[in-house]
């Protein structure tokens, strides 16, 4: 087994920072955190804009192979401009043998400067030093790489990066804790606290996950928008609108773009409702693994086709007179737009050998 390299980047004022400290307080010992203001401003004391002169591009480098080999998942966070820092990364990520995971956190100027005034500890820059510093989608390019929109929450946000990287399922490889007395005497100490869990669906796995989102679309007098879907592995069933995000697309136009494409209806406004980790076999025992972001439309849905990209049929129908897919649900219930029994959900998940993970955001309703 080999550590996971994560980097994750965006402008000053995107929540990079925040995001990063979170997933690696959620990992624990095992993961280590690399953050470029501190190893540039506070380790070496560089000024930025050195070029080729700069030392901390090469220092970061250095020291993130270095924790790698010793077993470390190790997550990089900065802004990390292209121009001075593109080729020690795509060096990084080519020569690390095990799994690499790039995210960027797309962010307009305007949020950031917004971000940046409403921190609980302000850190004494200006909108005009934000402004010399900010460049707009300054992605790396490399395979795999996922654009994170500011409509993203924090909690979004790391799920996605936890998710995604498969952090949520890697084991600690290094010294501590694997084999750290200290550690196992914690473990051992919280043990008789704990009273074992009975499993109600599968184990997720750290299989390969297709990114998707869905649109829940109020179509009046209390209806909702379904389709049938021709093909993946829920093919047949009732669905709600919704698709792989394309690579650079924010999860909201790909809900958007998905509900015009597969049910004809145009969306406006969008709220994000929750995000699903859902995970099975499909009838020929082929693997999937979707992390779903679920967002619920306004009443201004306009349909505009009948829809039909791989899809068979379009239903506006209330919730109560149709039996979706039990993942659709599970997100219909928490999102406030249906009441299905969460027993009979559990149920179903588990006959149909889901695994289905939840991180609602709230209860909107339609």
């Amino acid at each position: 087994m080999t550590p996971t390299l994560v980097v994750i980047r965006g402008n000053s004022g995107s929540g990079k920072t925040t995001a990063a400290r979170e997933v690696r307080c959620r990992y624990g010992r095992g993961a280590a955190l690399i953050e470029q203001d501190h190893w540039r401003r506070v380790v070496l004391r560089e000024h930025g804009g050195l070029g080729d002169d700069a030392v901390a591009p090469g220092f970061i480098d250095v020291s993130v192979r270095h924790l790698l080999g010793a077993g470390y998942h190790v997550i990089v966070e900065g802004i990390l401009h292209t121009r001075g820092y593109r080729s020690m990364l795509r060096r990084l990520i080519t020569d690390h043998p095990g799994p690499s995971h790039v995210f960027y956190l797309d962010v307009s100027f305007a949020e950031t400067v917004r971000r940046h005034h409403s921190r609980a500890e302000p850190i004494p820059i200006t909108a005009d030093d934000m402004a010399g510093w900010y460049t707009e989608l300054d992605v790396l390019n490399v395979g795999g790489e996922v654009v994170i929109g500011e409509e993203s929450t924090l909690e979004q946000t790391v799920a996605t990066i936890l998710e995604v990287s498969g952090l949520t399922v890697a084991a600690p490889l290094t010294p501590c804790p694997a084999r750290c007395p200290r550690c196992a005497d914690k473990a051992s100490a919280a043990a008789p606290e704990r009273a074992p869990a009975e499993p109600t669906t599968p184990a997720l796995t750290a299989a390969s996950i297709t990114v998707a989102a869905l649109a829940i679309v109020p179509a009046g007098d209390g209806r909702l928008v379904f389709i049938r879907q021709q093909r993946g592995p829920y093919a047949g069933s009732m669905l709600l609108p919704g698709g792989k995000v394309e690579p650079g697309e924010a999860f909201e136009d790909a809900a958007r773009r998905e509900a015009l494409e597969e049910a004809g209806v145009r969306i406006g406004a969008l709220r994000p409702c929750g995000v699903y980790d859902m995970a099975g076999r499909t009838a020929a025992g082929v693997g999937y693994r979707f992390l779903m972001f679920a967002f619920l439309a306004g009443p201004d849905a306009v349909r505009i086709a009948d829809g039909g990209h791989h899809v068979d049929e379009v239903v506006l129908a209330e919730p109560d007179r149709v039996r979706p897919h039990p993942t659709v649900m599970r997100i219909l219930t928490d999102a406030g737009a249906a009441t299905y029994d969460p027993g009979d959900v559990e149920r179903e998940l588990r006959d149909a050998g889901i695994a289905m993970r939840s991180y609602p955001i709230g209860a909107t309703g339609c």
